[in-house]
């Protein structure tokens, strides 16, 4: 569960005990054993709070969802596995109709 202590965010258990120390602008919740998380930047981390998949992320990350995340908030937008390849890409004509 995310906590917010100042201006910083982090994780902690169910008994209240922080497992991740707030050091994060904003994060998501953890989903298919990865959050998204924002410093200066955007990336994933894992469950003790490493960064991963840093180099796969070039614009925000959503959370994962069946081992795919979409990555980037204009088109044309990634599907990424867990390991960073990128599996599809989506994108938008002007009209905001796929291509």
């Amino acid at each position: 569960m995310a906590i917010k202590l100042g201006e910083s965010v982090g994780y902690i258990d169910h008994n209240g005990r922080v497992v991740i120390p707030p050091r994060f602008t904003q994060v998501t919740a953890f989903s298919d054993g990865l959050a998204t998380a924002c410093s200066d930047d955007c990336f994933y981390i894992d469950r003790s709070g490493s960064e991963v998949l840093r180099k796969a992320v070039h614009s925000y990350p959503f959370p994962f969802s069946n081992g795919l995340a979409v990555v980037g908030l204009e088109s044309p937008q990634m599907y990424i596995d867990k390991k960073g390849r990128v599996v599809a890409t989506y994108a938008l004509d002007p009209d905001g109709l796929e291509k």
